[in-house]
């Protein structure tokens, strides 16, 4: 193994390069970039790197955080990066917010991943100060399809009395929403605060 983490000992890793290589078929255990004291005193906590093979943890977990996931490279090696949840083309995109905001007039984004919209994100969202409406995502003199893919999108906008959505479509913007998935069970799922 590679790195070991124990008494309460915690493995940072936001960036390098790991390569391990075969330890031997005599071994009981395949080689490990990560290992904790199996009583949960250690821990790790990965945020990015590129590593040799999929960066597996000896207890079989990775110690990846939530929001980033590990993906393969061309040449065979696995980066840890932010967790992507859409795509326009090849394209990949980390929320659906930065999708619609970089998509193009006609373009289609389409959902690749469950994921939920942090509340924390409402926050630093639109204000329109017409309406005294807030919105995660607005969408202005463009047309744009989301493609929801058998995904789900899921949010709880708690925004102490003010009036919040998902989406805003002004101007002359266009949103269409679909999902191309045979099971058709892909969509929004909001669930709205008391006080909003």
């Amino acid at each position: 193994g590679m790195l070991y983490a124990t008494n309460d000992g915690t493995i940072f890793i936001s960036g390098g390069y790991f390569e391990l290589g075969n330890i031997g078929d005599n071994n009981e255990t395949p080689p490990w970039f990560i290992n904790v004291y199996n009583d949960g005193y250690g821990s790790a906590r990965v945020t990015g790197g590129t590593f040799s093979a999929y960066p597996v943890h000896y207890h079989g977990e990775t110690g990846i955080l939530k929001g980033y996931e590990a993906v393969e490279n061309e040449d065979g090696t696995w980066s840890v990066v932010k967790e992507r949840v859409a795509v326009i083309g090849n394209n990949y995109f980390t929320s659906l917010k930065e999708a619609v905001e970089a998509a193009e007039d006609g373009d289609v984004i389409t959902v690749i991943k469950n994921h939920e919209i942090d509340n924390s994100d409402f926050e630093a969202s639109c204000y329109y100060a017409n309406s005294g409406h807030i919105a995660y995502i607005e969408i202005l003199d463009k047309k744009v399809t989301i493609d929801f893919n058998g995904k789900t999108v899921t949010a709880n906008p708690v925004l102490d009395g003010i009036m919040s959505s998902i989406l805003y479509v002004g101007d002359t913007g266009s949103l269409v929403l679909k999902d191309s998935s045979e099971a058709q069970n892909g969509g929004l799922d909001v669930t709205m605060g008391e006080d909003t």
